[in-house]
């Protein structure tokens, strides 16, 4: 499992922002960008086609994607759960709303922001053990 998780740090860090150095502040900025352009409601969301709208779509879509591995009980690694009628709308909105609530003592490495955002939004129900 040691691995695994060290696997999934490794991945996260590597699917950071290429213009900056994973700057959580930066992405937020460009999130909030995301959210002020964006159009329509549902399954139907339009983003605005910009680097920084993309950027953090992009972001926000392989945290996703990380949050979804468990282990072999099923505990989720990186400890988020959202509920299956989440969107990526939400996870970018709760990122948001996290940064903004956390000001200067946001910390500064987009991977840690975001898993922290993303746990504190949805987080997981111990998983009971079997026997």
């Amino acid at each position: 499992m040691a691995r695994a998780l060290a696997l999934v740090l490794v991945l996260l860090f590597a699917a950071k922002p290429h213009d900056a150095h994973a700057n959580a502040r930066k992405l937020a900025g460009q999130c909030q960008l995301l959210l002020q352009g964006k159009h329509g409601s549902g399954e139907n969301i339009r983003i605005p086609f910009t680097k920084p709208a993309l950027t953090c779509w992009g972001y926000m879509q392989a945290v996703q994607d990380f949050a979804a591995l468990a282990d072999e009980n099923g505990q989720r690694l990186l400890g988020i759960c959202p509920p299956d009628r989440a969107t990526m709308l939400d996870m970018v909105q709760a990122f948001v709303r996290y940064a903004d609530a956390q000001g200067e003592k946001l910390a500064d490495n987009a991977a840690l922001a975001t898993t922290q955002a993303l746990q504190a939004a949805y987080p997981c129900l111990p998983v009971a053990r079997k026997l």
